[in-house]
């Protein structure tokens, strides 16, 4: 006897059940996936904004500051952080108070991009304002990511300085901390799947190094292969 084609209401329903159950089983590793790839995201975010400031202190022959901030919208509230994901990059030297972020996080990178030092004559006032040679866009923020970094300044602000030769300098706010090892910073950065604490959930976690003598790292603090975190 031929069956007519197509499915009963009964054996769509038993499809329609196993694929929701399957789904929920699913959705959950799929999330913790996509939070897992964000949270390496940032971290390589912070990898970069670090090299950068790096670079630019070589390059220019002038003190660079890579500082975290708590926002970068139009708002002209803005904070240091060591808990936020995004970061500017600024050109400084304390004699004209360059490269300080704080409530300045609303002005737009400066033009030209290369202003001598000391701040040339007659642009005194465009160089307080705090041009940004390099920043994290607003747009570009991550959810359900921890980043936990320190030590930390005056003001719960983390701040690394370069000097010209790539190497470690004081901040204005404090001076640079004694290594730990060789490491002088570091920039925790994990996915957050719920938890109240910061970098305590599961997932892969990724931590940014600061050496004594300058030099970044993206590395795994968990890790046991090359991604591993020399100490």
């Amino acid at each position: 006897m031929l069956r007519a084609r197509g499915f009963s209401l009964a054996e769509m329903m038993i499809v329609v059940a196993i694929a929701a159950v399957l789904l929920s089983v699913a959705l959950p590793s799929l999330n913790n996936s996509i939070i897992g790839v964000r949270a390496k995201g940032v971290a390589e975010s912070i990898h970069a904004g670090l090299l950068r400031a790096r670079a630019e202190a070589i390059k220019r022959n002038s003190p660079m500051r890579f500082q975290m901030v708590s926002t970068l919208d139009s708002s002209p509230v803005c904070t240091y952080s060591a808990t936020q994901r995004f970061w500017v990059v600024t050109q400084y030297t304390d004699a004209n108070s360059r490269g300080q972020a704080v409530g300045k996080c609303h002005i737009d990178p400066y033009f030209p991009a290369d202003q001598g030092e000391p701040c040339p004559t007659g642009s005194v006032t465009a160089c307080a304002t705090d041009p940004f040679i390099a920043f994290k866009s607003q747009t570009e923020s991550a959810t359900n990511v921890d980043v936990v970094a320190s030590p930390t300044m005056t003001g719960s602000a983390f701040i690394v300085t370069y000097g010209p030769l790539g190497q470690l300098l004081n901040n204005l706010e404090g001076n640079k901390p004694a290594a730990v090892g060789n490491v002088v910073y570091t920039v925790n950065v994990c996915p957050n799947t719920g938890n109240t604490v910061a970098c305590t959930g599961t997932g892969r976690k990724w931590r940014v190094q600061i050496n004594a003598n300058g030099g970044v790292l993206l590395c795994d603090p968990n890790a046991t292969d090359s991604m591993a975190c020399p100490t």
